[in-house]
């Protein structure tokens, strides 16, 4: 699955600069060998003597003394993840085709990744889980199962402490691996909306969570489902050259289902773009030969490409960096060569 990151550089800083945000949690991983790193638009070579180096596992890269990296640095790395949540396929298939009346020249191009529902890898689902997956939509904060199991006094890391009316404190669960009953698996749902943290190590080697009240920590008892996905998308291509005249159409469609498992917040599956260019070459003018070139291209803020559907970095000349494209964005363009 193809993913794209940009990063300002910051002074004095070689890394090591994320490229897998929630990589503990989400399952990703890097596929080696997949990555392209752009340092201010320059294409740079992995390895300790040369510009950069890459841990695949978690997801990081920093840049060697060749790199200084500076505040105004421009860092885009595009890269493949696997997550090995769930058997996925992949379907490519092209058609090209030439014998169209007018001289024209027509291709198409489809292309298919989809998770297998059926068939997990990173969990076992039951029905309350793929039942908790059907609602979720397309948000994975609402595909959170339980997350304590009861093993038996003596065989766990936690023991339940039961609700206190009058103190007003909720059930909730005390580190204590010799005596616990339950074994819990927790979820990291950012600064202070969940209720336990991460205190420490104990003696037997096990990570310890403090219950610390509601909204006061960074973890939840819980066990993230993974919603598989599926990814298709087309193109067809348009394309006519002739001495005074080349013409090319090009238009996709992406269809992307963020959780396969559920009919909810499907609206937003179906995306466009296309780009269309005209170019008018060697007409005869007073001041001798002219060439027009003009082009209209657009994307809509639903459309999901397979890679990169804009430069890195492509709207940092309108100010628009780190903005969320809202609605349809249609950019035109108009030169001439004497």
């Amino acid at each position: 699955m193809f993913r794209t990151i940009e990063h300002r550089g910051v002074d004095q800083l070689q890394g090591p600069y994320e490229l897998l945000a929630r990589s503990i949690t989400s399952g990703e991983v890097i596929i080696a060998g997949t990555e392209r790193v752009y340092f201010n638009g320059e294409v740079l070579v992995r390895g300790e003597n040369r510009d950069y180096t890459i841990d695949y596992d978690r997801g990081t890269i920093t840049f060697t003394p060749r790199r200084p990296v500076t505040a105004d640095t421009e860092i885009a790395v595009d890269f493949e993840v696997t997550q090995e949540q769930y058997d996925r396929g992949s379907i490519f298939g092209d058609t090209f085709t030439q014998a169209i009346p007018g001289g024209f020249r027509f291709s198409l191009l489809a292309a298919r990744e989809q998770d297998d529902k059926d068939r997990p890898k990173s969990v076992t689902l039951d029905d309350e889980d793929r039942m908790l997956l059907a609602e979720a939509g397309d948000d994975p904060a609402e595909a959170i199962a339980g997350g304590a199991t009861f093993v038996g006094s003596g065989n766990g890391h936690y023991i339940l402490v039961p609700a206190d009316t009058l103190s007003g404190t909720p059930e909730h669960y005390v580190f204590d691996d010799t005596l616990g009953s339950y074994n819990l698996v927790f979820v990291d749902v950012g600064g202070l909306r969940g209720d336990y943290i991460l205190e420490g190590v104990s003696l037997k080697g096990n990570p310890v969570y403090k219950f610390v009240g509601a909204q006061g920590g960074n973890f939840i008892v819980g066990k993230e489902l993974p919603l598989p996905q599926s990814h298709v998308v087309y193109t067809s291509r348009l394309v006519k050259e002739s001495s005074h005249l080349d013409f090319d159409l090009q238009y996709n469609m992406s269809d992307f289902d963020a959780n396969t498992f559920s009919p909810l917040d499907d609206d937003d599956n179906i995306g466009d773009a296309g780009e269309v260019r005209l170019r008018l070459k060697d007409v005869p003018a007073l001041i001798g030969k002219i060439s027009l070139m003009g082009s209209v291209n657009t994307i809509e803020q639903d459309y999901k490409s397979l890679d990169r559907a804009r430069q890195w970095y492509f709207y940092t000349d309108w100010n628009l960096e780190g903005e969320a494209l809202i609605g349809r964005e249609i950019i035109q363009e108009l030169s001439s060569t004497f």
